[in-house]
């Protein structure tokens, strides 16, 4: 030691203060260590939230992307759906009414197309459980479509002409089909309601994000730019020990390792960002950088990057434009810039970056050089994008859509779309803050609204259809859709609300709700609703112990308006009587129509003596005369009443027994009305047996027809023979014509006896004629029914040609009081005939109008005189005097006469003594077959050939 020349107290001295410095150094260097391991796990952590958030954001968008495109793809399905439905749909309608429609064995929608698009859109739902529910019940609907559509078109097959456009089957498969287009459009305000939701939950987490991003990148950087900062200031200090005579060889050492260490982590730390670093010194070339700037910049590792200019690197930045930011950022006029910019990578694709450039400076405050850090944003811009672009489907959505904060009891608007204001006039910069639970509070009833608070303060789904007001006040009716929104914790934040108008729907459905209950024709109550309002009468009327009348009304001879005028004339007939019953009812009573032409009134309360003005004046106002399209029509009506509870205690016998009532005043006269007894009920029982055995004995050949000669009483001779029907039963024997032909006219039986009578006793009647010279007439009985309906001359023309009987042997019997049912008809149609050479008679004349008027109109051939008349003669004076006055006007008028009923010689004499030659009874004949007649005439002929007329002398 003495070598050096140095005292011994100050080698003392100077060796305590070595040990002095390195206790010193070492408390030193473990106080950096410590700071610098505190640096590095900052960092790390700052790096590991900044990539598990990137990575989290990215699935987000994934996620948003994916169900965005999955509800694309549901609506594209449900737009396919529609499409074909409603191609469907209209066509059939065009096939409606057509022979070929008729000739399909089935009709039915293409089931297998319509739900593959269903299923489709079902499987695009993926784990949405509303979704699938809602296209489960659309399936079910097409198949509800599909199976009444194959029965409407089994129908029209079964049944042609059966299917019309107002056929209540087409009417419930138009309300299915409205409702499967309903089901549709709620499953796209769903999935819309959905995207809302997710939209609004992306767009929130990207802004979380990115803050986060942003706060852990700066963070990264500045503790980065501490490292680099700290490492400069350990080379500086490292500079001066190594400068510095008394520094020792150990501090060297320490700091030297000191700095190795700090080197090593900052490598890691730059590697292991997700962050592009770089440096560059004073001249513009880098002095460092991380792998991932290397990378980008085209490079092998990041040494190849030391040395190089932004010249020498291959991505697409302008070398000059860098260099010039760069030296004005080392000249101190930037602190920090970040930008956010697009780039060109090295493989020339376009890419976003968020750049942050910082000065590096000297300890006075001199430029060093650059640092540059960047991240590639390019997938969150993406995501932005895709926001944006779900933000702007929700804008154009055809559906208004409404999302509202659930916060502590109220609804504030938070956001509105386009088609919204356009449906409601409600601008959402007027509206924004708004309590949704009261923006149309004003315009419902208190329940409805109710409904509309209790969904929005639950946390289910809920549709409901309401009134409300647009800003203009015109109303609509809308269809809400209400969708709950909850937080990642499921707490309940907000609400989406999805409007459409759905006024079309409201009214279509109301229409057919009163097609349903109100007769299309007059307008009145049909006989659903009918039911309906009886059953509500007889209800009240038990509680209360009142009584209530159900009338039945039928229009007498309505039929014969509409086979001799037509349909059109009828119809506006029946809105007239419509129209007169409802003046006469009033309000407080029901009148409805029950079909055809009947109607029936509901009247509660009072009993049968009450009831007579109301009857009263409804025959008064039938007997008024209808004038319909020029014609002057009388109508009158057979009336029935029963009342609860005496003639019933439910509506199907009320009703049951005031037809029966009807049907007694039909029997008295007509133009009437009759209260119900308990013995009608078996009159109305045997009346419809009679007539089942009567359409049975007609089908089964049991009817046949019997034929009375007629005479000249002064010759003897036979002129011909009026054709009667007759009836034997099997098991009740003959059955008198005054019991079953009012029946057949009743039941409307009597146009095809009456044809088949005809062409009958045509036939006959050729058959007698077949030998030369005869003259024997036929004479048939043509009913009212026959007379009133309009091909009642073809069809007699049809017999002649058929027999070819001469048109003038032919005569029909008609009676007063059918020419008198509608005169204009009756008259053209007896002129028609009587052009054809058919003969016409007056049946039992005297015994209805027995108008001089009348007979001069209609022109006839023969008069026949009652039998009633005829057997009065020499019992009766005044009956007599009224025969007289007959035969004064057949004589007057030049008719010929016949008498009906001659069964003695007395009433022979004194008809053919004033001047009545012609007569037919059982003083000549009974009614006998045809063979009979025709046996008759050949015996009659043999004995007398030289005479033109047959000769029988009375017995």
């Amino acid at each position: 030691m003495r070598a050096f020349g140095l005292p011994e107290h100050a080698r003392t001295g100077n060796k305590a203060s070595s040990g002095k410095g390195q206790t010193a150094q070492a408390g030193v260097s473990w106080r950096s260590r410590l700071i610098a391991a505190s640096a590095v796990v900052s960092i790390l952590a700052a790096l590991t939230l900044n990539t598990t958030l990137a990575i989290h954001q990215t699935h987000e968008q994934a996620r948003a992307l994916s169900q965005q495109r999955a509800v694309a793809s549901v609506k594209h399905q449900l737009d396919a759906l529609q499409d074909d439905l409603l191609d469907e749909h209209e066509q059939l309608y065009t096939v409606i009414g057509t022979r070929p429609f008729f000739r399909r064995p089935d009709y039915i929608y293409p089931l297998p197309a319509l739900l593959d698009y269903a299923t489709a859109a079902q499987q695009t739902c993926g784990s949405e459980a509303r979704c699938v529910e809602l296209l489960d019940q659309l399936k079910g609907m097409i198949e509800q479509l599909g199976r009444l559509s194959n029965q409407l078109a089994m129908r029209a097959l079964l049944k042609p002409g059966s299917v019309t456009i107002s056929a209540p089957m087409l009417g419930e498969l138009d309300a299915r089909f409205f409702q499967t287009m309903q089901k549709i459009g709620e499953i796209r305000m769903a999935e819309d309601a959905h995207l809302a939701t997710s939209v609004n939950k992306s767009t929130r987490d990207a802004q979380l994000v990115s803050n986060l991003l942003l706060a852990s990148g700066l963070a990264a950087g500045v503790l980065l730019l501490a490292f680099i900062r700290r490492n400069a200031r350990i080379t500086r200090s490292l500079r001066a020990a190594l400068h510095t005579a008394d520094t020792n060889r150990e501090k060297e050492l320490a700091a030297q390792a000191e700095l190795f260490r700090s080197m090593q982590m900052l490598e890691q730390v730059l590697d292991n960002i997700p962050v592009g670093v770089a440096w560059k010194d004073p001249s513009h070339r880098y002095a460092g950088g991380n792998e991932i700037y290397a990378r980008d910049a085209g490079l092998p590792s990041r040494r190849e990057l030391i040395g190089l200019t932004d010249a020498q690197l291959r991505w697409g930045d302008d070398p000059a434009a860098v260099r010039a930011e760069d030296a004005r950022i080392m000249a101190g006029e930037f602190v920090k810039k970040r930008v956010e910019r697009s780039a060109t990578a090295v493989d020339g694709s376009k890419v976003w970056i968020a750049e942050t450039k910082l000065p590096i400076v000297d300890p006075s405050g001199n430029g060093m050089g650059v640092l540059t850090a960047y991240e590639n944003i390019t997938a969150m811009r993406e995501s932005q994008l895709a926001l944006r672009l779900q933000g702007r489907a929700l804008d154009a959505s055809i559906g208004g859509i409404v999302i509202a904060e659930a916060k502590g009891g109220v609804h504030p608007i938070t956001y509105a779309n386009r088609a919204f204001e356009k449906l409601t006039g409600l601008r959402f910069t007027d509206i924004a803050g708004t309590d949704f639970a009261t923006l149309f509070i004003g315009q419902n009833s208190a329940g409805n609204w109710d409904e509309v608070r209790a969904a929005l303060q639950s946390d289910i789904d809920a549709n409901l259809t309401l009134q409300c007001e647009r800003e203009d006040g015109a109303r609509f009716w809308s269809n809400m859709l209400i969708a709950p929104v909850r937080n990642t914790r499921g707490l309940l934040t907000h609400h989406v609300v999805s409007m459409s108008d759905v006024t079309a729907v409201v009214r279509y459905q109301a229409e057919l709700k009163h097609q349903a209950e109100y007769d299309a024709l007059t307008g009145l109550p049909n006989r659903k609703q009918l039911d309906t309002r009886l059953d509500a009468a007889l209800e009240q009327a038990a509680q209360r112990g009142e009584s209530v009348a159900v009338v039945f009304l039928d229009l007498d001879h309505f039929k014969e308006v509409n086979d001799s005028l037509g349909h059109r004339v009828g119809d506006a007939l029946l809105t007239q009587i419509a129209r007169r019953l409802e003046r006469v009812v009033g309000d407080d009573r029901t009148v409805a129509r029950y079909g055809g032409d009947e109607f029936m009134v509901i009247a509660a309360g009072g009993g049968a003596r009450d009831l007579v003005p109301l009857l009263e004046g409804l025959l008064a106002v039938m007997a008024e005369p209808v004038r319909v399209a020029g014609h002057e029509l009388f109508i009158e009506a057979s009336i029935g009443i029963s009342i609860y509870p005496g003639d019933g205690t439910d509506a199907d016998i009320l009703i049951r027994n005031a037809d029966a009532a009807m049907y007694l005043a039909k029997q008295n006269g007509r133009n009437q009305y009759q209260f119900y007894r308990p013995e009608l009920s078996e009159t109305a029982t045997s009346r419809l047996r009679m007539s089942t055995r009567l359409r049975r004995a007609f089908k089964s050949g049991l009817l046949r027809v019997l034929y009375q000669p007629q005479f000249d009483m002064q010759s003897g001779a036979m002129i011909g023979a009026e054709a009667l029907l007759r009836w034997s039963d099997p098991e009740l024997g003959e059955v008198s014509p005054a019991i079953f032909i009012p029946v057949a006219e009743e039941t409307g039986l009597i146009r095809a006896i009456g044809e088949w009578v005809l062409r009958e006793a045509c036939h006959e009647g050729a058959r007698w004629n077949a030998a030369p010279g005869r003259g024997i007439g036929v004479s048939v009985n043509v009913s009212p029914l026959q007379l009133e309906h309009s091909d009642l001359v073809e069809q007699v023309g049809a017999a002649l040609r058929e027999s070819g009987l001469a048109p003038g042997l032919l005569e029909l019997e008609v009676t007063e009081s059918a020419l008198m049912r509608n005169p204009e008809h009756a008259s053209r149609t007896l002129v028609r005939l009587r052009e054809m050479g058919v003969r016409i008679a007056i049946d039992d004349f005297g015994t209805g109008y027995s108008s001089l008027s009348y007979l001069k109109r209609f022109r006839v051939d023969r008069l026949k005189i009652d039998r009633e008349f005829v057997k009065e003669i020499g019992v009766d004076t005044e009956t007599e005097a009224i025969t007289l006055a007959v035969i004064a006007v057949a004589k007057a008028l030049n008719f010929e006469l016949l008498a009906e009923g001659v069964e003695t010689s007395r009433h022979r004499d004194f008809l053919v003594e004033n001047g009545c030659t012609q007569a037919q009874g059982f003083l000549y004949s009974r009614a006998i077959p045809a063979d009979a007649i025709a046996g008759m005439l050949r015996a009659l002929a043999t004995s007398n050939d030289d005479d033109a007329a047959v000769v029988l002398t009375p017995a």
